[in-house]
């Protein structure tokens, strides 16, 4: 246990006796450290997330345990950690959250078969749609610590920034470019920011809601096995890690979420994944987000930019040569940017 873990601990939970820490798997985000603790004192509870944010910005902490509350509070058909404890001012910032019941659906999407792995991204669909229920009378980034105008829902109070959503997503480039590990490809940054502003397709009329910012495998929770005949309508999905939320596009989330649930920029994405993921989001939101064809090429590019500030570790990942993978994501924005309506 390294010293930004243990003085983690310390705030949140004096004087409990440890059994073990232990990763929760692998980051490219260097700004975070997540472990799972599990407790030796037989007190409640006997286990915890604990997440430290070891730059130091104790915003993001505020931000993750406001999107929590507000969720709770909306009553939605999904589930959401209860937030065990919180000091944005600590050194580092630390959050603590109980753990949900169930697998992940990483873990579970391996053993599932192709049944499961349908009704696992039928689940995942609506639980999105859940999430985007939420609507504001803006775009913005939510800031915990700020005043803000609140949504018409349940959550009462949460506050945003408000900004056009040209602004807020070109706001998500630059978050992509400060925690890349790679600058050789550092102008897709700049080429994309452009193309989002100079796009012709109506990005600021985009509805205004509540969006995840992250809705990745290790991301979510499933109750129960995934091969059971279980209706998407239960709120069997549990979504973790909040602290990228903001008020934006629907059709920006349902198109990154094929992109990290469905496949990647190397790999086509499966089409009876994506009509099943599709037709989640339908069953609980009555419809498929508002020009979501129109808009998909300017998300597929921002999406793209997840494999260029990264290319180091996909060389990695993939064994393949980094140069090679380079040569390739030039043509491939090349490529993305050309649907780019502008």
């Amino acid at each position: 246990m390294d010293d930004a873990i243990r003085r983690g601990l310390d705030a949140m939970f004096p004087g409990r006796s440890v059994e073990g820490v232990r990763s929760t798997g692998p980051s490219w985000n260097d700004d975070n450290e997540t472990v799972r603790v599990t407790f030796a004192d037989g007190r409640r509870p006997d286990a915890a997330f604990l997440k430290v944010a070891r730059d130091g910005d104790g915003a993001r902490v505020r931000r993750e345990v406001a999107c929590i509350g507000a969720v709770d509070a909306a009553d939605l058909a999904l589930r959401v950690p209860d937030v065990l404890g919180a000091d944005p001012d600590a050194d580092p910032p630390v959050l603590a959250t109980a753990p949900l019941s169930g697998d992940s659906v990483l873990s579970a999407w391996s053993d599932a078969g192709r049944d499961g792995t349908e009704a696992l991204t039928r689940a995942m669909g609506a639980a999105l749609a859940s999430v985007h229920t939420v609507r504001f009378d803006a775009h913005g980034e939510i800031r915990a610590e700020a005043r803000g105008r609140s949504h018409d829902g349940g959550a009462d109070g949460l506050p945003v920034d408000e900004q056009p959503w040209t602004e807020v997503l070109v706001g998500r480039v630059k978050r992509m470019r400060a925690i890349a590990s790679s600058d050789r490809l550092d102008d897709h940054f700049d080429r994309v920011a452009d193309a989002v502003r100079g796009t012709t397709v109506g990005l600021d009329d985009a509805p205004a809601a509540l969006v995840h910012g992250d809705p990745a495998k290790p991301n979510a929770v499933v109750a129960g096995s995934p091969r059971d005949a279980v209706s998407i309508r239960e709120p069997r999905i549990g979504l973790l890690d909040w602290e990228l939320s903001h008020v934006g596009d629907p059709a920006r989330e349902l198109v990154r979420a094929e992109r990290q649930l469905l496949g990647g920029p190397r790999t086509e994405t499966d089409p009876g994944l994506q009509a099943a993921l599709h037709e989640g989001y339908r069953e609980r939101a009555g419809a498929l987000p508002e020009r979501l064809a129109e808009r998909r090429p300017v998300y597929e590019a921002v999406g793209f930019l997840g494999f260029s500030g990264f290319v180091d570790k996909h060389a990695n990942h993939l064994d393949e040569g980094e140069d090679e993978l380079v040569a390739w994501a030039e043509d491939e924005l090349d490529r993305r940017l050309d649907r780019v309506p502008g």
